[in-house]
């Protein structure tokens, strides 16, 4: 709830389990980097299985939906994302080429160091102008490992990227078409146009980015209820519908594999 006022450059979220995750159709709506404190993640990508563990993190491009099971560890699993809403300059970017391989990356001090930071910058509400230093300041360090075209495999963003980018700030928010022209500086029209050439409709995009804050909600230990209002659903029913077709589990399966309520 208070992203909006703090501004965030960055949206981090927390995930934890004591039991076995598995998750499908999970929407990356920004470029993100994903870190398994404990435990392991494992990812299907293109028809292999990845391991995601503490030194091997995930470096996500916007607009992917995944398919991956959280494993426990002896302490249970604890990971931590981090979802750029800035961009690299542009010159870092000059030179991106495309690659099939699995989206991981060797974690090292520096790295380590920096998204820590950032991560810890972030949630201790900073201002804007030293979050942005502090996400420049990880971007670099990937840029120096070549690692950044994995985050920013073009160096112009979709319209859906910048939809959902804006949506992010406060998925559960009465959300319009006109209201999200407006803060893009575009008409309305245009706006609709732009996103139909795309294929994605607003309010798909819109649906795509509540049902993923609704993962983050149950987190913190909200019920199902709670969820479905939280992420904009009038009717637990509803939501819980349209949870179990997307993830393909129900809410009440997944907050039982959190902790014991």
């Amino acid at each position: 709830a208070n992203f909006m006022e703090s501004r965030n450059v960055v949206y981090v979220s927390h995930y934890k389990g004591q039991r076995q995750q598995p998750l499908r159709n999970v929407y990356i709506p920004a470029p993100t980097l994903a870190r398994v404190l404990r435990g392991s993640k494992l990812l299907l990508w293109r028809g292999e299985r990845v391991e995601v563990t503490p030194e091997r993190w995930l470096a996500l491009p916007a607009g992917q939906s995944l398919t991956f099971v959280n494993e426990p560890g002896a302490t249970g699993f604890e990971s931590v994302t981090l979802s750029f809403l800035v961009q690299p300059p542009a010159d870092w970017l000059a030179n991106v080429t495309l690659t099939e391989k699995a989206p991981c990356l060797f974690s090292d001090a520096s790295l380590t160091f920096c998204f820590d930071a950032l991560v810890n910058g972030t949630e201790h509400q900073l201002a804007e102008v030293t979050q942005q230093h502090l996400a420049m300041a990880l971007l670099a360090q990937l840029h120096d490992t070549g690692a950044l075209s994995l985050l920013f495999p073009a160096n112009k963003m979709t319209w859906r990227d910048r939809v959902s980018r804006y949506l992010m700030a406060e998925p559960g928010a009465e959300h319009s078409l006109e209201k999200a022209a407006q803060a893009l500086s575009v008409s309305r029209a245009t706006l609709h146009r732009r996103l139909k050439t795309e294929g994605y409709p607003f309010r798909q995009i819109l649906a795509d980015i509540r049902m993923g804050y609704s993962l983050t909600v149950m987190q913190k230990g909200c019920t199902v209820t709670e969820a479905a209002l939280a992420s904009g659903y009038e009717s637990p029913a509803r939501f819980s519908e349209r949870f179990k077709q997307i993830f393909g589990v129900t809410p009440t399966q997944y907050r039982q594999t959190i902790k014991s309520f």
